[in-house]
C-alpha cells in the first residue's frame, strides 16, 4: 500500500543516566568494563519525528510541518536543558536531596526535603490539549527565586530509565497523542543522542 512520509528535526541538550546499564567486556572495545552510562552525563539530542498518511489532506499535504511547533514548544519547555531522571531511580534521594511520598491527591507525589522540613507536589506534565501525561515536575511556586529554585527546576521526571532506546518511543508516545486528534499518524521517531549512534521507535 503506498502512503506519504514527511519528517521534521528537533533539537535539545538533556542529562540522564541509565541506572541499570551492565556492561559485558566480551563485546566491549579493548575490554572496557565501566558502566559509563550509569554516570550522569550529557547528550545533544537530535530528534527526527515521521508522520505518515495513504493521502493528502485539501492542501495537499500530509500535514503542515508547522503544526509540530507545539512539540518545539514542549521540548523546550519541558527537555532542554533538563535532567531526565528516572523516579524510581535506586539513587533518586541522593540526586535531587529528596524523597517521595505517594499521595492519593490531584498530585501523585509529595517531595520531601531530606535537608529540610518542606514538602513540594509533584505534578503531572500533560501533552497540550490532552490527557496524556508525559512526565512530572515539581510544584515550586512556594519557592523564593534563587539557586535553590533553579536547581530544583532542573528537573524532568520520567516512570521508566531514559534510555534512548525508551526516549524515542516516549517520543513517539507525545507526538501521537497530539497529531493523532488531527488524523495524523506518527509513524516513526529517530533519536539521535551522539552522531555515531541512534534509537529508532516505529509504532
Amino acid at each position: 500500500m503506498s502512503s506519504y512520509t514527511i519528517s521534521k528535526s528537533f533539537t535539545a541538550e538533556y542529562s540522564h543516566r541509565v541506572h541499570c546499564q551492565i556492561i559485558n567486556s566480551d563485546y566491549t572495545e579493548r575490554g572496557h568494563t565501566q558502566p559509563k552510562c550509569r554516570h550522569i552525563h550529557g547528550h545533544s539530542g537530535h530528534f527526527l519525528i515521521e508522520l505518515i498518511s495513504e493521502s493528502l489532506n485539501p492542501q495537499d499535504m500530509v500535514v503542515d510541518l508547522v503544526w509540530l511547533g507545539w512539540f518545539k514548544n514542549f521540548i523546550d519547555d519541558n527537555i532542554d536543558h533538563k535532567f531526565i531522571l528516572d523516579i524510581n531511580d535506586p539513587i533518586f534521594s541522593l540526586l535531587t536531596n529528596g524523597k517521595t511520598i505517594k499521595t492519593s491527591g490531584e498530585f501523585p507525589f509529595n517531595f520531601i526535603r531530606i535537608d529540610k522540613e518542606e514538602s513540594y507536589n509533584i505534578k503531572n506534565v500533560f501533552v497540550p490539549g490532552t490527557d496524556k501525561v508525559a512526565g512530572m515536575v515539581l510544584d515550586l511556586h512556594d519557592l523564593p527565586e534563587g539557586p535553590e529554585k533553579e536547581y530544583f527546576e532542573s528537573f524532568f521526571f520520567v516512570n521508566f530509565v531514559p534510555s534512548s532506546e525508551n526516549l524515542s518511543k516516549f517520543l513517539f508516545e507525545l507526538v501521537d497523542a497530539k497529531m493523532s486528534l488531527i488524523g495524523v499518524k506518527t509513524n516513526r521517531v529517530e533519536f539521535k543522542e551522539t552522531p555515531k549512534s541512534c534509537a529508532t521507535y516505529t509504532g
